[in-house]
This record gives C-alpha cells, sequence and structure tokens, in this order.
C-alpha cells in the first residue's frame, strides 16, 4: 500500500508519513477524493486528487488494521512509521520482485511523472501534483518521456507486422 500510494500520487516519502486522516476531503461536488499535502517541501500546501482504486485500498486497509466502521479517526497518522522503515519497505519489496534496478520512494515519484506524462498528461498537471514551484523541475521528466515513445521504425514495424 505504501508503494501504491507513492506512486500514484507522486509524493515525497516525507509527505506519505505526515498524512493523516484529516487530510482527505471531498471536492464540493462530493465527486472525487482529494488529499491536502501540508507539509509539502518548503511548507507549501497543495492539492491531489486520489484515485478511486486507491481511496477504496486505503479505506480497506484501515477496516483490516482497526476493525472498526469508522476507521478514519481524523488526528491518525495514514502510516504511523518513519521515513527509514518505508525506504527499508520499499527496498524490500524490489528484492522480493526481482528487479536489479536501485528502487527508492523517490524513483516512485519519479515515475508518477513520467507515466503521467506519457498517457497524455499536460506539464501543468504534472507540476502541480508534484508540488514543483517552477515549470522547469518539471520539464525535466519531458526527455525521459522522449526517449520512451515511439521511434519512426517503430511505426513502420507495426504498419508491416502482418507482413514481417
Amino acid at each position: 500500500m505504501i508503494g501504491l500510494t507513492l506512486i500514484l500520487l507522486g509524493l515525497r516519502v516525507s509527505e506519505l508519513v505526515s498524512i493523516r486522516w484529516r487530510d482527505f476531503h471531498t471536492d464540493p461536488s462530493e465527486t472525487f477524493i482529494w488529499l491536502t499535502v501540508a507539509h509539502g517541501k518548503g511548507n507549501k500546501v497543495r492539492e491531489v486528487k486520489v484515485p478511486q482504486t486507491l481511496w477504496a485500498l486505503l479505506n480497506r486497509l484501515a477496516d483490516d488494521f482497526h476493525g472498526l466502521e469508522n476507521h478514519q479517526v481524523l488526528d491518525e497518522q495514514l502510516f504511523p512509521i518513519s521515513v527509514r522503515q518505508i525506504e527499508r519497505i520499499v527496498e524490500k519489496a524490489r528484492e522480493l520482485s526481482g528487479l536489479n534496478k536501485k528502487v527508492t520512494p523517490h524513483w516512485l515519484r519519479h515515475t508518477n511523472a513520467t507515466l503521467a506524462l506519457l498517457h497524455g498528461a499536460s506539464l501543468q498537471q504534472v507540476q502541480e501534483t508534484l508540488g514543483h514551484s517552477q515549470i522547469t523541475t518539471t520539464q525535466r521528466y519531458l526527455h525521459t518521456v522522449e526517449q520512451m515513445k515511439k521511434a519512426a521504425p517503430d511505426f513502420v514495424e507495426s504498419c508491416l507486422k502482418g507482413i514481417l
């Protein structure tokens, strides 16, 4: 759940450990769940939309932990553990998955940005989600995205798949 929350929300690990249940809220139309990240870099506050699937999983996890119908004790931390413990959990998950690449909580944040841009998010949307002050910080991800996109020969190969 920790890794999933980091990658889906693009959070810094320090932001993750500071989340309390009271930081979640619905929008005025009560259509979407939002997370107020109150302890971002430079003490900036931002709003991050929480995907419905993640919200359902977080609620199920809380039910399992607390066994209460109203598990959302507002002052309670979402993940009451340290930054170092989260780093160890991510490292253990990497080992268990057999990945040779170095995976860190911050790598999951980079993955959020890259996947968002690859799948159509605007640079401004990614900037807001990650809480970057400067768009130039977010623009660094464009280089990675451009490298991952198809090159001209890939398109030709797709056209000729039936023949090859």
